[in-house]
C-alpha cells in the first residue's frame, strides 16, 4: 500500500495490497461515514449497499443473496444476459471508443435482475 500525501489517503495499488485490505476490515473498514457528509438520504441509500459493508453484516446479507443466485439460476439467466449485453453494446456500435464500465458493467446486473 502507498500513502498519497496530496489526497491524504492510503491506496492499495497491487494484488498484495488489495488482498490485505480485503482480509482486514478491522484496520481497513469499508465504512464511508468519515468521508461523506451526514445526509439522511445518503444514509438510507448506504444501508442497502451490502457490497461496501464490513463483516459480519456483509457476510449475513451475502449469504441471503447467494441463495437467490445459485449456479442453476445464473445458468438459466444466460439468454437474458446475452440479450441485455447485445442491446447495451448495440447502443455504442457506432462509436470508436466507449467506457466499458459505464456502458456494460454498471447497467448489466440491474437490467438482468430487475427484469420487467
Amino acid at each position: 500500500m502507498t500513502y498519497d500525501e496530496a489526497q491524504g489517503q492510503w491506496r492499495a495499488v497491487d494484488h498484495r495490497g488489495v488482498s490485505a485490505v480485503l482480509a482486514d476490515p478491522g484496520t481497513c473498514s469499508s465504512g464511508l461515514t468519515p468521508i461523506t457528509p451526514t445526509q439522511q438520504d445518503f444514509e438510507t441509500f448506504r444501508r442497502g449497499d451490502f457490497v461496501g459493508m464490513d463483516p459480519p453484516e456483509h457476510r449475513a446479507l451475502r449469504t441471503l443473496v447467494s441463495r437467490a443466485f445459485t449456479p442453476g439460476v445464473v445458468q438459466g439467466l444466460e439468454p437474458r444476459i446475452e440479450a441485455v449485453c447485445a442491446r447495451l453494446l448495440d447502443g455504442v456500435a457506432d462509436r470508436d471508443r466507449f467506457d466499458l464500465a459505464d456502458t456494460l458493467a454498471h447497467p448489466l446486473p440491474v437490467s438482468v435482475i430487475a427484469r420487467p
